[in-house]
């Protein structure tokens, strides 16, 4: 299962939108996906795709079994609540880390991909997501502050995890302004950082891509071509990467979630 953190520095970038969107177009390649809800306190991916999730991985930490947590939005694509309680993951005790390791390995041949839609800002819970997933997409606009606090974003991840490797979405912007954007944020980013930085996609604004209901009971297809050839690649690039997890025994997705950024429990 390949992990992707989708982030920002700042919120009201559009990183719900992008993540319900990428999901369905993932479901559609036929790839099983689960998306992880990590915006602490104020989950809003099951109202994206209109349903109530119950239970949370809150739940999860506190004993109950990770599978009564999934809900099912769409066909290939489950979601995980976050809920009021993912800060919890930092003070759970080895026995209840174990038995989330045993689950979570049980999820890991369920999925292709796992979504995190990750909370804005520079919190440890938020730092610790993206430190653990295998690729960091930071989503980035035209609004200065978004420009701003991306930056300082990938700063942190750089120097204190040591992330190298990051994918931009440029979101609410044609490919010519998407283009310009990023060419301006790697202009600033690599005087200082040794990172190297890629842009994904452009994304222009469009009200559409928000009626995600509609595209699944409807199947209507909106400004989608975009998200289709973002899962494209991903399913490429994934094939190729688990040849190479085979081969090193890596572990990605839930399981790093649950390990400490340092040492084991």
């Amino acid at each position: 299962m390949r992990s992707i953190s989708i982030t920002s520095g700042k919120g009201g970038v559009g990183k719900t939108t992008i993540v319900a969107n990428l999901a369905l177009s993932l479901a559609e390649m036929n790839q099983r996906v689960l998306i992880l809800d990590g915006d602490l306190g104020m989950s809003n991916i099951d109202i994206v795709f209109g349903v109530k999730t119950k239970k949370s991985l809150f739940d999860v930490v506190n004993g109950e079994v990770m599978e009564n947590c999934i809900t099912t939005v769409a066909k290939n694509v489950d979601i995980l609540s976050g809920g009021n309680g993912i800060s919890e993951l930092t003070k759970i005790n080895a026995f209840q880390r174990r038995d989330i390791f045993d689950q979570v390995q049980k999820l890991q041949f369920k999925y292709d991909f796992m979504l995190v839609d990750n909370s804005p800002g520079l919190h440890d819970y938020v730092l610790h997501l993206n430190a653990t997933t295998d690729d960091v997409f930071i989503v980035l606009t035209n609004d200065p502050s978004s420009f701003a606090d991306a930056y300082s974003l990938l700063k942190v991840l750089h120097s204190k995890y040591k992330k190298n490797e990051f994918k931009i979405i440029t979101n609410q912007l044609s490919k010519i302004e998407g283009t310009k954007l990023y060419a301006r944020f790697c202009d600033v980013v690599e005087k200082f950082m040794p990172v190297r930085l890629r842009l994904l996609e452009s994304i222009p604004s469009d009200d559409n891509l928000k009626k995600i209901q509609q595209r699944i009971n409807m199947r209507q297809n909106f400004s989608t071509s975009i998200f289709r050839s973002i899962a494209n690649t991903l399913v490429i690039e994934n094939n190729l990467n688990q040849n190479k997890s085979t081969l090193g025994h890596t572990e990605s997705g839930l399981v790093s979630l649950f390990r400490p950024i340092s040492g084991h429990a």
